[in-house]
């Protein structure tokens, strides 16, 4: 065994929970001892070694398995402690944009050309082909809700930052300001983007009858 292998080790892993366990308040969370912060999901917590593990100690149980040697910190402060071991440096903070207008306005195009390799798309219609051997112009009652669940599932994800991603571009229709400013609000993004293509274009853009009826909807409801 080596000091990288040894945190992948049973004794190692069986030690990481008993600590999360013992150290877990009556809510179910444990703190992080740097800044303070409330961590609820085991994997973003981090059991920090306060004497660091070298070749030479690692073998030690009373420096490698003690509970007088490690703190629970969060991921972000556990990346900022090991930057003079790691030349850590800080990641570029996530962004996330909410990319709004009516059906065929552009949103997908604009997001297309403005979205890297790396950030997340959270849309409907992607989500129902996902589901569905059917295009985005049909969308089956029965799979309404596991195509609800999921969006919930990402809106969760982008309002914690989990994952690996960098940006966040949530595409919605969203006509009515306070729809927005809730979405905005519940997902802690950082900018509205609104692609204001006029009726006229999107309905000459529209495939079928129902989203020529769902743009119309949209404009006439719409506050900007």
């Amino acid at each position: 065994m080596t000091r990288k292998s040894f945190y992948s080790s049973d004794a190692w892993q069986k030690f990481r929970r008993i600590i999360i366990s013992q150290r877990m308040d009556d809510k179910g969370a444990v703190h992080c001892a740097i800044c303070g912060k409330a961590l609820l999901k085991t994997r973003d917590i981090q059991v920090d070694h306060i004497q660091e593990l070298t070749d030479d100690n690692y073998q030690d149980v009373n420096v490698s398995l003690n509970p007088d040697n490690v703190q629970l910190l969060c991921i972000d402060c556990h990346n900022k402690k090991h930057e003079r071991f790691q030349g850590w440096q800080a990641p570029k903070p996530k962004k996330v944009y909410i990319v709004w207008g009516s059906p065929c306005a552009g949103k997908n195009t604009y997001v297309s050309q403005h979205a890297g390799k790396n950030d997340l798309i959270v849309d409907m219609d992607r989500l129902w082909e996902a589901v569905s051997t059917q295009d985005k112009y049909h969308k089956p009652d029965r799979l309404k809700g596991i195509v609800f669940d999921l969006r919930e599932n990402l809106y969760d994800a982008v309002k914690h930052r989990h994952g690996k991603w960098q940006d966040a571009y949530i595409i919605v229709t969203a006509p009515l300001t306070g729809d927005r400013e809730r979405l905005k609000e519940r997902v802690y993004a950082d900018e509205l983007i609104h692609i204001d293509t006029d009726r006229e274009t999107c309905l000459s853009r529209a495939q079928t009858e129902e989203w020529k009826e769902l743009i119309n909807n949209y404009f006439d409801r719409l506050q900007v």
